[in-house]
């Protein structure tokens, strides 16, 4: 088992452990480095003594733990809406069939838009818009970065696609370890894949154990998305756990799990495999949009996803097929790329019948010429 240091804020010092299978507050204490806190982590979480936490809970440690440089987190880059959502209480004068007039205080959304590199707090919510959405006219992608490491060290990184919603509750580094814990309020996430191990978690379904579902992954490579009333976890890139209601399911890579929220997660589910990219062919011109892959296995849809060739992480235009062909049949169905640089990156991923989409293909570069909105 991996220790999961967090901070929960800036001036704390103590951080907070995912509770997974297996361990008690017992093991926990000698993974922070000293046996003697047990009951002190009982304490601070208000666990019965003698009592074991639930396996999928986010632990508060105890001030006395060996503190932690928790760090700050940023928007990399962004395409199309990007904000940051809160609610407040305001005054909203209401009329009464009488026609008399009242205030009564309702709670309100406020957007607050947010550009590149920009510092982003605790507990701040940050949101994508998607089209059609709150008068967004396009979908919104973005890419954050968990920590700003102090040196040219590790890092994690999560993209957050169209409508999607986190919150960074806590990101932090211990002993050249780092951990970070994300909630997924809505919409869905890639967390990227990083060479040197690094523990994200993200949470969905709220901070209540009793509903809630955790995702923990210490090389990322997994995707995590929000429906209705489940978590669909993804592992694309590497081995990933999900945890709820006591118990812990591994998704090795290749395999997904769908954790309905208040009962125990799915067991493993095959993703469906890569398409493999045909045309255009890597490095070709592109004077119309026709883009084609093979079959996958398993398939029921396709999606297909083009980025700029300098961040082809960040997605600027997404489309579900219900083949592995994109070729519009009119010419004014012509594919508008919103920058006037003629260098870009495709690729293409499947997705089956049940919602798991599989690994994406590997990106093909292309030129075009560019028409700008």
């Amino acid at each position: 088992m991996i220790a999961l240091w967090l901070a929960l804020s800036v001036a704390q010092a103590s951080g907070t452990h995912v509770v997974l299978a297996g361990e008690t507050a017992e093991s926990i204490a000698r993974m922070v480095g000293d046996p003697k806190l047990a009951d002190a982590i009982r304490a601070e979480n208000d666990i019965a003594l003698g009592a074991q936490p639930v396996v999928g809970a986010v632990l508060r440690l105890p001030e006395s733990v060996p503190g932690s440089g928790c760090e700050p987190s940023r928007v990399l880059d962004h395409h199309g809406p990007l904000f940051l959502r809160a609610t407040r209480r305001e005054a909203v004068t209401v009329t009464h069939a009488d026609g008399t007039l009242s205030q009564e205080l309702h709670d309100v959304v406020v957007r607050t838009h947010v550009d590149d590199h920009t510092v982003l707090n605790l507990a701040d919510e940050i949101c994508t818009g998607a089209a059609g959405v709150d008068g967004d006219s396009v979908d919104g992608f973005a890419r954050v970065e968990l920590s700003v490491p102090p040196d040219a060290g590790a890092r994690d990184v999560i993209t957050l696609l169209p409508g999607t919603c986190v919150i960074i509750t806590a990101v932090d580094r211990v002993r050249d370890a780092r951990s970070s814990l994300v909630d997924l309020t809505q919409g869905a996430i890639v967390v990227e894949h990083q060479p040197v191990p690094g523990d994200v978690i993200v949470r969905t379904g709220g901070t209540d154990p009793a509903g809630s579902a955790v995702t923990v992954g210490h090389r990322g490579g997994f995707r995590v998305a929000v429906e209705p009333t489940a978590a669909r976890t993804e592992a694309i890139g590497a081995e990933v756990s999900t945890t709820a209601q006591g118990h812990e399911v591994v998704l090795p890579e290749g395999y997904g799990g769908r954790t309905t929220f208040g009962e125990a997660p799915s067991d493993p589910h095959p993703l469906p495999t890569t398409p493999k990219l045909l045309s255009p062919a890597d490095r070709a011109p592109l004077l119309v949009p026709d883009f084609r892959a093979q079959a996958a296995l398993r398939a029921g849809s396709y999606i297909l996803r083009i980025a700029l060739a300098e961040t082809p992480e960040l997605p600027v235009f997404a489309t579900e097929l219900l083949t592995p062909t994109f070729a519009p049949l009119y010419p004014d169905e012509t594919l508008v790329l919103p920058s006037g640089r003629g260098a870009w990156t495709w690729q293409m991923s499947a997705v089956d019948a049940l919602g798991f989409e599989g690994k994406p293909s590997p990106g093909r570069t292309f030129f075009a010429p560019v028409v700008t909105p």
